[in-house]
């Protein structure tokens, strides 16, 4: 008798531990899947922002005499905006 309750319990615990079992590797896949999907949508972009902010390189030391609209001009190129930095994206840190 109580060699049967030993089975029973086995195979009751069989379905729950297959579906656990599938569970984890459906989670395994998406989350493989995710990341092939994220890496394919940010290595083209990969080199976009450091190659046009640092391909451009300009010495400013003491004593240099600058036309400030010439540096003006230089940012405006690079994509730099008038005005103060937004300290919002710091607030969550």
């Amino acid at each position: 008798m109580k060699q049967e309750s030993k089975k029973n319990k086995k195979r009751k615990g069989l379905p729950w531990g297959l579906f656990l079992f599938v569970c984890v590797m459906g989670l395994g896949l998406y989350v493989v899947a995710l990341d092939m999907q994220i890496r394919k949508k940010f290595e083209s972009h990969r080199w976009n922002l450091p190659s046009r902010i640092y391909s451009d390189s300009y010495a400013l030391y003491p004593g240099r005499l600058v036309d400030p609209s010439e540096i003006e001009a230089r940012l405006d190129r690079l994509g730099y905006k008038k005005g103060l930095p937004d300290l919002k994206m710091w607030e969550n840190i």
